[in-house]
């Protein structure tokens, strides 16, 4: 029997400026729930329709779990996503882990796959 995907994992390089002052400031957690700050997360930039289930911080890498009432911006993927954002040579990056609906893996693995990506990304540069 062959295997599936159950989830896919992208990493982008971003310019938000709003997210990486919030990083310089180490207030990213009020910054997620300001509405500029859930703007930035949203797939269609309005604030109102994503809501922040979780963030927290550890080692410069924060996380945040969210849900997009948009829906998501790959189909056949999950609406809540998590993400890391980090400062890596003055640049912002974020992983993202995102469940495809038909075989969708646990919070904590998701959660694991994320964070062991964004050390690594770390401990390399």
């Amino acid at each position: 029997e062959g295997s599936t995907a159950k989830g896919l994992i992208l990493v982008n390089v971003l310019a938000e400026r709003g997210i990486m002052d919030a990083i310089e400031a180490r207030d990213l957690e009020t910054y997620f729930q300001s509405d500029a700050g859930r703007a930035a997360l949203s797939r269609k930039g309005d604030a109102s329709r994503l809501t922040v289930l979780g963030t927290m911080s550890d080692d410069g890498i924060y996380y945040v779990h969210t849900q997009d009432s948009d829906g998501p911006i790959i189909p056949d993927t999950t609406d809540d996503q998590w993400r890391v954002f980090m400062v890596v040579a003055d640049r912002l990056v974020s992983v993202s882990v995102v469940n495809f609906l038909d075989d969708q893996m646990e919070d904590g693995l998701v959660f694991a796959h994320m964070e062991s990506i964004a050390r690594r990304i770390k401990a390399l540069n």
